[in-house]
């Protein structure tokens, strides 16, 4: 018996997915992180770390900043040009995405950081207080 892959829909993702943008320092409205939760709604694999691993074809382990923190190096956009659209733009704008939340969470917030060391050193340390918390 073949079991179907579940469904999950851009609108039921809505309040579970965010997204933020450090380098213009805002979340990313509903309308540009649509596309994004569309396709983690078509990779849906049952967790949202590898739904977001397969939309963003991040292949590197995570590094871990206490057991709700994780960073993913994202590939460069050239590497990916058989993924979806959004995965490409990303890419192209973007160096890292810290994810906040794991897969026992009732969500998960992406912050997306710029392709650079100090970047990533400064967004990180905008999590210092709560890198601790355990799940």
């Amino acid at each position: 018996m073949q079991t179907e892959k579940p469904q999950v829909t851009a609108e039921q993702l809505k309040n579970t997915l965010r997204a933020y943008c450090f380098i213009e320092d805002r979340w990313f409205s509903d309308e540009e992180s649509l596309p994004l939760r569309a396709e983690v709604g078509r990779a849906w694999s049952g967790l949202f770390t590898d739904s977001i691993k397969a939309v963003l074809g991040v292949k590197a382990r995570a590094s871990h900043c206490g057991q709700l923190l994780s960073v993913y190096p994202l590939p460069f956009a050239a590497g990916i040009t058989n993924y979806p659209a959004i995965s490409q733009e990303l890419a192209a704008k973007y160096g890292y995405v810290v994810v906040y939340g794991g897969d026992g969470a009732a969500g998960l917030q992406l912050y997306f950081v710029e392709r650079s060391a100090l970047s990533l050193n400064e967004a990180l340390s905008k999590f210092d207080r709560i890198s601790n918390l355990k799940n």
